[in-house]
Parts: structure tokens; C-alpha cells; sequence
């Protein structure tokens, strides 16, 4: 028996199943052991390493995500401290359901009530949904593409792809300040290309939905502004308001 075991744990020590390895001298050790029949050995095992992949995968959206040294907790989008939140509408949200129906997501209200907050804690839970995701300031990625347009056309092109594709994009301070048309632009380009990959941006902005066209040479292309208001207000919309 003890040489059939460890046998065993060379095997699994080859095929790199570390926490299932782990698992099965905790039972070896444990009388448990003699108690337990094939089915419930194997589900023990089998267990032990899913529960540690699945925690490994989380680790690496997390820290993929730019989210940061991420403490903000979903459980406290709620209302008090100063902030009215909508309940339904958060419960709503923290289902993933937006996501999964290739919705977008607008955070609206004043400046220091917790857009940010609220946008990465929705984005954490994003991410134990087992979504890809990645945080950003809006104004660093856009002048980021301007430079890449400007000086690599082709790099430009394929990052922009990158960023299509990411299953939820969130955009901080969206329309923090004013944006030139070729900005403008850039920004419908990568908000297009989003709605045909079928993917969920998530943005926050201090301004409403209405007053965008101001912050984008709406005088010279009403219709671009139009078409990024359009696109990004498709889904839901979470205001947080003061007390």
C-alpha cells in the first residue's frame, strides 16, 4: 500500500496536480482514510484541485484586471454613509446578468461619491464570475491608442482588437475633460467594436448622458457623440446620489 501511494504522488507530482497531491496525504494520514469508498476518495481529490485552480484563475483575472490592491467590496454598494444607491438596480447588477447579455453599464454622479468605488467592486465580482476584465482612466487609454494611431498604425489597430475584445472594459472618469474629434473618434472606434465582439464596457462619468456632446466638438459631429451616448446608455444605469 505504501509503495502503490507513493507511487501515486510521484505520478501526481509529474502531472503538476500539486493541491490534489496535497489532499491525498492529508487523507492518507488521516483515519479518515479507511472509511471513505473509491467515489468518495476520488471526489475528495478531485475536490481539493478544482477548488485550487479555480482560486488560481481568480488570482490571475485579478491581477490582470489593473484593478489594483482591489478592497472594494460589492457588499458595500448599499445605501448609507452619505450615498443613495439604487438596490434593485445593484442587485441586478452584481448578477452578471449585463454581461452575460452583452449589456454596458453607466455610473453616474458627483465627483467623490464612489463611481470608482462601485465600478471596481462590480469589476472584482466580474472577475469571480470568471469574466475577463480590465480597469482603466478613459483619458490615459484613448491618448494611449492616439499615440500607438499616430505612430504604428498596425499596432494600433491590433490593440484596439485587444481592447474589443475584453469581456468588461471599464472606463474611469469617462469625459473627465474635453476631447478633440480625433479622440472622439478613437473613442467610437473602440465603443463600435465592442458592440460587434459583443462585449460589456462599464463606464463612470460625473456628467449625464445628455451633456457628452459638449465634452466631444459636438458643434463639428453631433453624430459621433450621438452614436458613443447611444451605444454605452444601452444597459443599465446606476446614479448614485448624496443623502
Amino acid at each position: 500500500m505504501k509503495k502503490r501511494n507513493s507511487e501515486l504522488m510521484e505520478m501526481l507530482e509529474y502531472l503538476e496536480l500539486f493541491a490534489l497531491e496535497e489532499r491525498f496525504k492529508a487523507i492518507c494520514d488521516s483515519p479518515k482514510f479507511s472509511s471513505l469508498d473509491s467515489v468518495q476518495l476520488l471526489q475528495e481529490l478531485v475536490a481539493a484541485e478544482y477548488d485550487y485552480r479555480k482560486e488560481d484563475r481568480l488570482d490571475r483575472l485579478l491581477r490582470h484586471s489593473k484593478l489594483g490592491k482591489n478592497t472594494a467590496l460589492a457588499s458595500n454598494l448599499k445605501s448609507g454613509n452619505g450615498r443613495i444607491y439604487n438596490e434593485n438596480v445593484i442587485r441586478q447588477i452584481l448578477t452578471l446578468g449585463f454581461v452575460e447579455k452583452r449589456l454596458n453599464l453607466c455610473i453616474f454622479g458627483q465627483s467623490g461619491i464612489g463611481k470608482t468605488y462601485a465600478a471596481k467592486a462590480i469589476g472584482a465580482e466580474c472577475c469571480r464570475g470568471e469574466y475577463k476584465t480590465y480597469f482603466t482612466d478613459c483619458t490615459t487609454l484613448i491618448d494611449e491608442l492616439l499615440i500607438m494611431k499616430t505612430s504604428d498604425p498596425a499596432k494600433y489597430n491590433k490593440k484596439l482588437k485587444y481592447f474589443g475584445k475584453i469581456q468588461v472594459l471599464i472606463l474611469d472618469d469617462f469625459l473627465i475633460t474635453h476631447i478633440n474629434e480625433e479622440r472622439a473618434s478613437i473613442l467610437f472606434q473602440l465603443i463600435k467594436l465592442r458592440e460587434v465582439c459583443g462585449t460589456s464596457t462599464v463606464v463612470t462619468c460625473q456628467y449625464p448622458a445628455d451633456d457628452w456632446g459638449d465634452f466631444m466638438g459636438d458643434q463639428n459631429e453631433p453624430a459621433l457623440s450621438d452614436a458613443i451616448r447611444r451605444r454605452l446608455t444601452s444597459g443599465f444605469i446606476l446614479n448614485i446620489e448624496t443623502a
